[in-house]
């Protein structure tokens, strides 16, 4: 039964005459960007907290007033706080060293180079580390 559906959904997709590649791609941006994802042309180039060299996230040297700071930045930057649309958040990443095959590098760059392109059509937000 299963097979069917997907046979006839398959089928289906390539039938209809009016659906091309472009057309999906603008409707799937149209939808995007009504707000899944941040607006990144609204961040202040106001100096705040986080542009301080001397401010480090670690154990050893607490940080104080982390709560009044943050407030400062979400005024002037107000896409970002908990008024702004609900948005997805890619988290993906791969191992620091370099691959044993060849093969295994160029599927690395290949996968990503695909996230990165599926976050872009959808709208969404990607976060990527190797460490």
């Amino acid at each position: 039964v299963a097979a069917a559906i997907l046979t006839f959904l398959a089928v289906w997709t390539f039938a209809d005459p009016r659906a091309t590649f472009s057309s999906l791609l603008s409707a799937r941006n149209a939808a995007a960007c009504g707000g899944a994802s941040t607006n990144t042309s609204q961040i202040s180039t106001e100096k705040t907290f986080y542009d301080d060299p001397e401010t480090r996230y670690t154990i050893d040297k607490p940080m104080i007033n982390w709560d009044e700071k943050r407030k400062h930045w979400l005024n002037h930057n107000p896409t970002f706080g908990p008024k702004s649309k609900n948005g997805v958040i890619i988290v993906t990443g791969s191992q620091p060293s370099a691959c044993k095959n060849p093969l295994g590098d160029h599927l690395l760059l290949r996968f990503f180079k695909n996230k990165i392109d599926y976050c872009r059509i959808h709208g969404y937000e990607i976060f990527y580390n190797n460490a």
